[in-house]
């Protein structure tokens, strides 16, 4: 009894915090970011939770990944980092190369090394981290937030070279604590670990209470039950047999996925600080079945359109709203419910007849998955004799009209239309592939073909929903690096 009146108030401002302050943050994909994150894993399964967590809460926008030796060697680290985000279409985050930091891997390595993180992305160089850490930081006015899931040698070493490093950092948190060298990921590189904390750098790290908590069928068969692609993932592979071993023989726990759990509900940690280090633990006796809720809710993607609601009943004096109705859920179904959001933002304002502005919504959309920034209005450049249309529909779905800017080059209207957008130092150009711009071309000019205004009208409105509903943005369209 004595321990169910202790944990009752956390269980109860817990809920109160998940359901009155904490949801409505997460599903909100117009929200901006609250925090902006660079993470270093050594390859281990708990960090491909931890990661998919991260990603999963909109309050995080994700700014690149470190991959180290730890748990897998620093290649493989990054290899898995990078197949990680091809498998969530998150593809414009950078990936690079941190410390090595042992020689001699651990016994699981093998384990760790042959869990699949997701589809295999093709192979290319990977930066250093130096470059990758240099690169966004020169890039932003943000302070930056560090999460170290392995050892903190990669981050040493950067803080180093720079005395102006350590001031762009907001804090680093840390798997791993202060009070035991048998902890490994301070074991793998204490020095690295005592320069941090005499560094002045506010260190938020994780003790080792967590074992209370197993990864095991109880918690996979939550993730089942939710539609999203990171509980998904999650579930997939964790069914390789090397981690169903582990999972039988009660051997996988919570471990670095306790870092996004804090970040999304803080309020089920206790915290004790000394100088600029703070420890924290999870509030004893909390249910397993509740933190597993928690993580449940931090993985979900369920989220409610902004803007308009499309019902016949409340915008009577919009004709299209049935068709609009009739669409809907294929749509959603096919190409999400934030491309679904995009487009009817647009459509709420321009109606739906040109196609050119259907293209533009897709590929700001396809832009903001790829770099995995639904909240913040993306750097993009358009051709100042770009269609109206284009150029309406790209900066009302980035969200902010004044981050559009026109280039005096001209384009060709036989060219499939571009849009060149940059991210924190990383320049992209996305554009309709070229087979399929000559086929929206000569399906135009067929639209055309000897008929009355009212007819042609007519014909592009069933022609701009046949494209909403099966151009898929992330075949339709090359995104590719440029200067």
């Amino acid at each position: 009894m004595k321990n169910f009146i202790k944990i009752v108030p956390v269980y109860l401002l817990t809920l109160f915090f998940v359901f009155f302050v904490k949801i409505p943050h997460l599903k909100a994909h117009i929200q901006p970011p609250s925090r902006y994150i660079i993470i270093e894993t050594d390859g281990s399964p708990d960090d491909l939770r931890a990661i998919s967590m991260l990603f999963a809460d909109n309050a995080n926008q994700i700014l690149g990944i470190i991959g180290s030796g730890g748990a897998v060697s620093a290649y493989s680290s990054c290899t898995k980092a990078r197949n990680l985000l091809f498998e969530y279409a998150h593809q414009g985050i950078p990936v690079a190369m941190g410390t090595e930091n042992s020689s001699t891997l651990p016994y699981s390595h093998l384990a760790s090394d042959s869990v699949s993180w997701g589809m295999v992305a093709p192979k290319s160089k990977f930066e250093t981290a130096d470059e990758l850490l240099n690169r966004i930081t020169k890039h932003t006015n943000y302070t930056i937030t560090l999460i170290a899931l392995g050892s903190m040698s990669t981050y040493a070493q950067w803080l180093k070279k720079d005395n102006k490093n350590p001031k762009r950092i907001d804090r680093i948190l840390w798997y791993g604590n202060f009070d035991s060298s048998s902890v490994l990921n301070l074991a793998m590189d204490k020095n690295s670990a005592e320069y941090i904390k005499n560094s002045g750098i506010q260190i938020e790290c994780f003790k080792n209470n967590i074992f209370l908590y197993p990864i095991d069928t109880n918690y996979i068969n939550h993730l089942i039950k939710i539609k999203s692609v990171y509980g998904q993932n999650i579930v997939q592979s964790h069914s390789h047999y090397c981690l169903q071993e582990y999972i039988s023989a009660d051997s996988l726990h919570m471990w670095s996925d306790v870092i996004p759990l804090y970040l999304g509900v803080p309020i089920i940690f206790q915290k004790s600080t000394i100088g600029n280090i703070s420890s924290l633990s999870m509030s004893k006796n909390l249910p397993a079945e509740f933190i597993y809720s928690l993580v449940t809710g931090i993985l979900s993607e369920d989220s409610p359109s902004f803007g308009q609601v499309f019902r016949s009943e409340s915008m009577p004096e919009m004709p299209f709203v049935g068709e609009i109705v009739a669409i809907k859920e294929n749509c959603i179904a096919k190409n999400g419910i934030m491309e679904w959001e995009n487009m009817v933002h647009y459509t709420t304002w321009h109606g739906y007849s040109n196609i050119n502005g259907l293209l533009a919504v897709k590929m700001i959309t396809r832009l903001k998955e790829y770099f995995d920034a639904p909240g913040l209005a993306l750097e993009i450049y358009i051709s100042q004799n770009s269609d109206k249309e284009f150029a309406n529909a790209a900066s009302l779905c980035n969200g902010d009209f004044l981050k559009t800017k026109y280039l005096k080059s001209k384009h060709s209207e036989s060219m499939p239309p571009i849009i060149y957008a940059v991210f924190f130092g990383t320049k992209v150009m996305i554009t309709l592939k070229p087979e399929l711009w000559k086929r929206v071309l000569h399906e135009l000019d067929e639209l055309e073909a000897k008929q009355s205004e009212k007819q042609k009208l007519e014909k592009h409105k069933k022609y701009f929903l046949e494209k909403w509903e099966s151009l898929d943005r992330n075949t339709a369209f090359e995104i590719l690096p440029t200067k």
